[in-house]
């Protein structure tokens, strides 16, 4: 396939996924939601699990159009892990008391909430029905050959992470 053959392909899935991602959705809900009540600082573990459970998602319909088999199983424990990420994100959020005064050292992350807001991060897009729809006519109908197919997840972490990072910083 010639470099031109390639990119139109390319292209039209890096302007399409760039509406899936400005589209309002589970992903820019978490964004805004850690965004707007800790900073962008404290989003920054969510967008790299959303960069990351987009990828995944991508890959494991890349992977399940090109097999031909897709588990209802696996979709069922993703969901639920996911939700239980969610719950508990939004428990810790819940739970804890505002400081008294604002001090940039209290609104820091600690390393589990950190882990804990990334896997939610992955969890969230890896399980996210717009997302997932999106790339499956993707992958089953304009990106059809291996070179558009490997182009096209290689720009998907990168383009979910600048959505969430972009987001993030417009609403912190």
């Amino acid at each position: 396939m010639t470099n031109n053959a390639m990119l139109m392909p390319v292209a039209g899935f890096v302007l399409a996924y760039a509406a899936i991602l400005l589209t309002p959705g589970p992903n820019l809900f978490a964004i805004g939601g850690i965004a707007a009540m800790r900073g962008l600082r404290a989003s920054l573990p969510l967008c790299a699990g959303i960069a990351s459970g987009a990828s995944l998602l991508s890959v494991v319909i890349c992977s399940a159009t090109e097999w031909g088999r897709a588990s209802p199983m696996l979709e069922h424990s993703a969901r639920a892990v996911a939700a239980l990420l969610l719950l508990y994100v939004a428990a810790q959020l819940l739970l804890r008391q505002p400081p008294n005064q604002i001090d940039p050292r209290s609104m820091a992350l600690s390393a589990r909430d950190k882990m804990a807001t990334f896997l939610a991060g992955v969890a969230t897009a890896a399980t996210n029905p717009i997302t997932a729809a999106f790339f499956a006519s993707q992958f089953l109908g304009t990106l059809t050959d291996s070179a558009t197919r490997a182009a096209a997840l290689g720009l998907v972490p990168c383009l979910a992470l600048l959505s969430g990072v972009t987001f993030g910083f417009l609403l912190s």
